[in-house]
């Protein structure tokens, strides 16, 4: 899934009561700082990946 912002905020709406009862935990943050990030090299990391995948899977 690429991350967009309007993904972020379907997932974050979808989660709000998880993302409520784990707000202490350590590696989870809160929708505000989700909000702030820049998906795009995530996203082109996962493009390359995705890309290898399939040459892998597609070679014999």
């Amino acid at each position: 899934m690429e991350f967009t912002p309007e993904v972020v905020e379907r997932l974050i709406a979808a989660s709000e009561a998880e993302l409520a009862a784990l707000e202490s935990h350590r590696f989870v943050q809160p929708p505000a700082v989700l909000r702030t990030h820049d998906w795009h090299a995530m996203n082109d990391k996962l493009f390359v990946f995705l890309d290898r995948l399939m040459q892998a899977y597609a070679s014999p």
